[in-house]
């Protein structure tokens, strides 16, 4: 199987389990469905998982951003570092943008754990380098 292919079938899976979650208003539903269909991946299927959540990553569609970040959390998937990293300097131009005053000032992304009632998880935070 090519990667587009892969990428197309994982793409269907997404909106068949986000359908089902909306049907049912459980959000659970389509996060436990993708927990699952990456816990059944071989080797080389997780691999090519790993590149679309790294594209996804960058997805505008905030669901599908946020099932990639929340899977590559999950998984702790190491690949998607600099996908990771893009998003941070995504973001950074965008808050410099909104905030002009933030403008000139040099900032680094970071990783900080946060807790929450669900357990410790992770997120970027962009700093302010001093």
């Amino acid at each position: 199987m090519t990667l587009d292919e892969f990428r197309r079938e994982m793409e269907a899976y997404w909106q068949s389990v986000h359908k089902e979650a909306n049907k049912f208003k459980d959000p659970h539903i389509a996060q436990e469905r993708m927990y699952a269909l990456y816990r059944k991946f071989d080797a080389e299927e997780r691999a090519m998982a790993d590149q679309v959540l790294g594209e996804w990553v960058m997805s505008e569609d905030d669901n599908t951003r946020f099932d990639a970040l929340d899977l590559i959390r999950e998984f702790k998937i190491i690949n998607a570092i600099p996908a990771l990293k893009n998003l941070a300097k995504r973001d950074r131009g965008w808050r410099q943008a909104v905030h002009p005053a933030r403008r000139g000032r040099s900032s680094t992304p970071t990783a900080q754990p946060f807790w929450s009632g669900a357990g410790c998880r992770y997120r970027i935070r962009i700093e302010r380098a001093e």
